[in-house]
C-alpha cells in the first residue's frame, strides 16, 4: 500500500481525494470574509487551505466534508480558486510596458475579475443542481437579465434569456480574447473601443452586487452565499500588478472578498493605483503560516498524521500522540546522547560538523552576532512585529546536517541576505521532509 506519508504535492494528489486537517487557528481567520495575504514557505499548506474553501473540494471531497463537520456549506462560502502563476500575467505586463499607469490599471482589472467569473457562473449552476444551493429560476433569470443590461453584458452580448452556463463560456471567450490583444501588443486606442474602459475590480464587483441584490434568496439554508476568489501563487504578479491587486482587495466588499497565497512577503501592500488612497489594516489581514510556536506546530503535525492515517484505514495508529510515542526528547538530543558515548571515528566528524554548522545564522543558534531579524531588511508591514529567523532546533542540528551531506545541499554562507537564506532554508526543510517519508513506507499488506 502507498505510504500515508507520501512525497507527492498536495496539487498532485488524485482528484477529490486529499486528506484535510484544518487548525482553528489558521481556518478561522480565513473563513472570517476580511481580504486577506496568506504567507509561508514552500509546503506549509497554503495550497490546502484555499482548496478547503474551494466549491469543488466541498461539493465532492469526503476527507473535507468530514473534517467541516459533514456540512461543509454551512458557512455561506462558494470559494473560487485560481493558480495566478498559470493565467500569462508576463505577456500583459510586457504590454503594459507601453502605455500608461492608468491604462494597465484598467486592463488587468479587468482580466483579473475574468479570471473568476468563469468559475463563479459555473459553481452557483452545479451547486444549484446539485439541490445545496437554494436558488430559484426566477432569481437565476433576474441575475441574468441585470448581467445583460451591464458594461461587460453589452461586450460579451449576453442576453437575457441565457444560462449561467452560457454566462460562463462568454466570461471564458472574453478572457482569452484579451489575451490575445495583450499578446499581440494591440493599441490602447484600438482596445478600448472594442472592450470597457471600468476600474479595477469593477466588473466583478457588479456582477456580485447584481448577485446579491436579484438572488437574494440564494442561501445555503444557513444565511447568505458569500463569494471567496482563492488566488494561490500570487508570487506570480508583478510588482505593478500587486498595486492593482491591492486597489481591487481596497475597493472589495462583502459579500466578496479574496485571499492572495504567496511563499514571500509582499513589500507593498498598501500602494493602490488611487491616489490618496490606501489599503490600511482595517481593510485586510496578514496570516504567516511560519510564526507558530512549538505548541501550536505540534498540534499540526499530530492532526496531518491522524488524517493521512485514517485515509490509509491505519486507524490504529490514531490518534496521533508525538510525546506519547516517542518522549518529549527531540531527533537531535537522542543523536547528542549516542554520539558522545561513541569512540567512532565518524561519529565525532558528525558532531563536529554539526556544532560548526549550527553557529550559523541560517540555523537559528540563540547569541549569533550575525542573527537578524526579519524588519531589518524591510519585509515586515509596518506594525507588525518583528521575528527571528526560524530554527531548526534548540540542540546542534546533528540530522539535519547528515541529510544535507547525503544530499548534497546547498547551505546558503552567513553573510547572504535573509530573503536567500529563508528560501534556501524552506527548500532543505522540504527535501529533508522527503528522505525522511522514504524511511516511512507502510508495510505491504
Amino acid at each position: 500500500m502507498k505510504s500515508p506519508f507520501s512525497i507527492g504535492r498536495y496539487e498532485h494528489d488524485t482528484r477529490f481525494r486529499h486528506a484535510y486537517f484544518l487548525p482553528s487557528k489558521l481556518y478561522e481567520p480565513l473563513a472570517a470574509g476580511l481580504p486577506t495575504y496568506l504567507i509561508g514557505g514552500r509546503g506549509t499548506g497554503k495550497t490546502t487551505l484555499l482548496k478547503a474553501f474551494e466549491w469543488r473540494e466541498r461539493l465532492y471531497n469526503p476527507f473535507l466534508k468530514e473534517a467541516l463537520g459533514g456540512n461543509p456549506f454551512s458557512d455561506g462560502i462558494v470559494g473560487i480558486y485560481v493558480k495566478l502563476s498559470e493565467n500569462h500575467l508576463a505577456s500583459f505586463q510586457r504590454w503594459f510596458d507601453q502605455m500608461e499607469s492608468d491604462q494597465s490599471a484598467a486592463i488587468f482589472g479587468l482580466y483579473f475579475d475574468l479570471l473568476w467569473l468563469e468559475d463563479f457562473a459555473i459553481a452557483i449552476a452545479e451547486l444549484t443542481k446539485a439541490q445545496l444551493l437554494s436558488l430559484p429560476v426566477r432569481s437565476e433569470r433576474m441575475f441574468v437579465a441585470a448581467l445583460s443590461d451591464s458594461y461587460l453584458g453589452r461586450h460579451l452580448r449576453i442576453q437575457a434569456k441565457d444560462s449561467l452556463l452560457t454566462f460562463s463560456r462568454q466570461v471564458q471567450d472574453g478572457r482569452v480574447a484579451l489575451y490575445q490583444a495583450a499578446l499581440v501588443r494591440k493599441p490602447t486606442e484600438t482596445f478600448f473601443q472594442e472592450f470597457p474602459a471600468v476600474g479595477p475590480g469593477e466588473i466583478g464587483r457588479s456582477v456580485i452586487s447584481f448577485f446579491a441584490e436579484h438572488a437574494a434568496a440564494a442561501t445555503f439554508g444557513s444565511g447568505p452565499v458569500r463569494i471567496q476568489i482563492l488566488l494561490d501563487e500570487a508570487d506570480a504578479l508583478t510588482e505593478a500588478q500587486h498595486v492593482i491587486a491591492n486597489t481591487v482587495i481596497r475597493l472589495s466588499k462583502a459579500p466578496l472578498s479574496y485571499i492572495f497565497s504567496s511563499i514571500k512577503r509582499f513589500r507593498d501592500v498598501t500602494t493602490t493605483t488611487i491616489p490618496n488612497m490606501s489599503v490600511q489594516r482595517d481593510d485586510c489581514q496578514i496570516v504567516p503560516l511560519e510564526s507558530s510556536g512549538s505548541a501550536e506546530f505540534k498540534e499540526l503535525v499530530e492532526g496531518v498524521a491522524t488524517v493521512r492515517l485514517k485515509r490509509a484505514k491505519l486507524d490504529h495508529f490514531v490518534p496521533v500522540d508525538l510525546f506519547g510515542w516517542f518522549g518529549s526528547s527531540s531527533i537531535n538530543e537522542i543523536l547528542l546522547e549516542q554520539l558522545t558515548e561513541s569512540l567512532s571515528g565518524a561519529a565525532k566528524r558528525m558532531l563536529s560538523e554539526a556544532q560548526q554548522a549550527g553557529r550559523l545564522p541560517y540555523f537559528g543558534r540563540a547569541g549569533d552576532e550575525s542573527f537578524r531579524t526579519i524588519d531589518e531588511e524591510g519585509l515586515l508591514d509596518p506594525g507588525e512585529a518583528p521575528s527571528r529567523e526560524p530554527k531548526w532546533d534548540e540542540m546542534w542540528p546533528i540530522y539535519q546536517i547528515h541529510l544535507i551531506r547525503r544530499l548534497s545541499l546547498d547551505v546558503p554562507p552567513a553573510d547572504a541576505p535573509y530573503h536567500i537564506r529563508r528560501q534556501k532554508y524552506a527548500e532543505i526543510r522540504k527535501k529533508n521532509g522527503r528522505r525522511i517519508s522514504r524511511y516511512m513506507q507502510a508495510p505491504e499488506p
